[in-house]
């Protein structure tokens, strides 16, 4: 398919997100986990991607981050961080790769939960 394009992300699971005054943010992980995005990747799908690639137990809750270029300037780059809440906002990933090619990463950060079932009868997990 035309236009479709494809990459490897790292995503921090173990790790945290500092705010580092000279870079920004940074995702910290010891062993960060790679998985490959499509651009018809949604975000439902790119949560099961990382239940799966983690081991996670599947009623897990995943919550996503995007360690996104804000500014280059001439003593380096500075990053910020985008919570991927929707389709939209993973489509700002696939932007970004568009329009700066120097950023050869994609880093995603992972905040897992347990998740609520979704009718009013069902107690939530433990």
């Amino acid at each position: 398919m035309e236009g479709d394009e494809s990459f490897v992300a790292l995503v921090h699971h173990h790790g945290k997100i500092k705010h580092k005054s000279r870079e920004g943010v940074k995702f910290t992980d010891k062993s960060p986990s790679n998985i490959f995005l499509t651009s018809r990747t949604t975000l439902s799908e790119l949560q099961r991607i990382i239940i799966r690639k983690l081991g996670l137990d599947s009623r897990k809750c995943v919550r996503i981050f995007y360690r996104i270029l804000i500014s280059v300037v001439a003593q380096g780059v500075k990053y910020g961080c985008l919570a991927i809440e929707g389709d939209d906002d993973l489509q700002i990933v696939f932007n970004c790769r568009r329009q700066f090619p120097e950023v050869r990463t994609t880093e995603l950060f992972v905040e897992v939960a347990d998740s609520l079932a979704s009718s009013g009868g069902s107690a939530p997990h433990p």
